[in-house]
């Protein structure tokens, strides 16, 4: 924060980052530090590509389809395997993430049906997706380790939408 006010910004009243924005917004409130931060961002990265291997999992976006309808074509289409909304970005767009025969399934399932556009996205993962929990469980212990000081601008979670400014 201290650099951005240096050059004449004015501070904000709240940070905000989806998925790896986070980090980001953690280190504008001043909570992570920038060496912690790039660390932890680029294990992040590492673990999220060992989880799956390239090509087993798909994100797709899905637009002009109900939740409801977007839940039920995932889980139709699952058959054993992972498919499921990642990322409800708006009442009009929702990512589906999982195993790449099983989104593929839920995107004909909803092109066929309820669904405006269903989008291929060009990703190296299923991110979001519960194929992604070994990343989750390695990247817990990395998390336990660091120091998050007290933000001071307050954060909008990504989980949530509540504001914190506490660092634990």
């Amino acid at each position: 924060m201290s650099t951005m006010a240096a050059e004449g910004f004015p501070r904000p009243d709240y940070v905000a980052g989806h998925s790896l924005g986070e980090y980001s917004a953690l280190f504008a409130g001043l909570s992570l530090l920038l060496t912690d931060a790039v660390k932890t961002v680029r294990l992040r990265g590492r673990y999220m590509q060992e989880a799956v291997p390239v090509g087993t999992g798909a994100m797709a976006a899905v637009i002009g389809a109900e939740l409801k309808d977007i839940e039920s074509a995932c889980e139709e289409a699952s058959q054993g395997q992972v498919c499921a909304p990642a990322n409800i970005n708006s009442g009009n767009q929702v990512v589906i993430a999982g195993n790449a025969e099983a989104v593929e399934r839920a995107g004909e399932i909803l092109r066929n049906g309820k669904a405006k556009r269903v989008l291929t996205l060009n990703v190296s993962a299923p991110f979001h997706s519960a194929l992604m929990m070994p990343a989750q469980e390695r990247l817990a212990v990395d998390l336990a380790s660091l120091r998050f000081d007290n933000l001071n601008v307050p954060l909008v979670t990504n989980v949530d939408a509540a504001i914190i400014s506490s660092g634990r």
